[in-house]
């Protein structure tokens, strides 16, 4: 299936199942973040392992679903303090005997808990408290789930238009090294959409 066919099996399907989890909010919203999370982490420690880094992929994925759910129950002091015990969870795992050199294999795991569930966790808490965060402006009970819609919109549409202007018009690479086949044309016509 080539890069187009996937782009369009992921619109067709996916999108109708973001755009309504978004917008009930709640456990739903928890849920789609929860999923989001664990496949971004298994992919950002898929990266690392590529380059011979073998981070505590199941306990960083089990680490950031406890993250997410322990704020969307108990807000920020509660994942504040749970992010002491992730850091002793990891460096536990770091006195184990592992593949490759331990440090590096704590450090990815830290990094990946940090860098994508602590992250998603601040979406979760803005689709929460959207309306108690805005009130003073006007914003009504679910302005939160309308914010996110508007949001998943725009970035499909960047998205869409950075991937057909950057294969018609598309000549000079924005960052080879990254993402070879994104062009500085898509960025910018992206940009514009």
């Amino acid at each position: 299936m080539g890069s187009l066919a996937k782009r369009v099996v992921v619109a067709v399907f996916g999108v109708p199942i973001i755009l309504v989890l978004s917008y009930l909010g709640n456990y739903y919203f928890l849920l789609f973040i929860l999923f989001v999370q664990g496949l971004a982490l298994w992919e950002f420690y898929d990266i690392y392992e590529n380059k011979q880094v073998y981070a505590y992929r199941w306990l960083g994925i089990f680490l950031g679903m406890a993250m997410v759910f322990i704020n969307y129950n108990h807000g920020w002091p509660a994942t504040l303090f749970f992010i002491g015990i992730a850091v002793v969870s990891i460096f536990l795992m770091h006195l184990s005997p592992q593949r490759g050199v331990s440090t590096q294999n704590s450090s990815i795991t830290l990094v990946g808990i940090m860098y994508i569930p602590f992250l998603l966790t601040t979406a979760l808490r803005l689709r929460m408290d959207f309306y108690s965060w805005f009130q003073s402006v006007g914003a009504h009970v679910q302005d939160g789930g309308k914010f996110f819609v508007l949001l998943w919109i725009s970035i499909w549409l960047c998205d869409t238009a950075a991937y057909f202007g950057g294969s018609a018009f598309g000549r000079h690479r924005l960052a080879p090294k990254i993402s070879p086949k994104k062009t500085i044309e898509g960025a910018v016509l992206g940009l514009l959409v």
